[in-house]
């Protein structure tokens, strides 16, 4: 309700703006400005920074995906959301898919959905 009140007094969305993880014994905050892509690992949320760390998260994909600035982040898949600056290849795929590379993710299977893939092309074009 609170969100709902300050978007319609603001005019504006208020979205996400920084992460609070625990590391070790301390809590530390990272901006989404620092996030090269989330990835869910079974029922296991990870954060990956640009400078090469990850994090545990609380927050589920589904949860992440509406929190998120849209205009930033894109859910490619069940398994990844990231944010435009991280995309670093894009390739045709069969059956209409597409496949991408990641900047600073070392897996390599990383595929658009065919269901997805018109509505990826979109917000990459805005």
């Amino acid at each position: 309700m609170a969100d709902l009140l300050r978007q319609m007094t603001t005019g504006k969305e208020s979205y996400k703006s920084r992460f609070l993880v625990k590391l070790g014994d301390r809590l530390i905050i990272i901006s989404v400005a620092d996030v090269a892509y989330v990835m869910a690992d079974d029922k296991v949320v990870w954060l990956y920074t640009i400078d090469g760390k990850k994090h545990l998260i609380d927050d589920p994909l589904d949860e992440l995906q509406k929190t998120l600035d849209p205009a930033n982040f894109f859910r490619i898949n069940r398994t990844y959301i990231a944010p435009l600056s991280s995309i670093d290849k894009i390739h045709n795929h069969f059956n209409g898919r597409l496949k991408i590379s990641l900047k600073h993710c070392e897996d390599n299977d990383i595929f658009v959905s065919r269901a997805r893939v018109g509505d990826f092309k979109k917000w990459l074009n805005k």
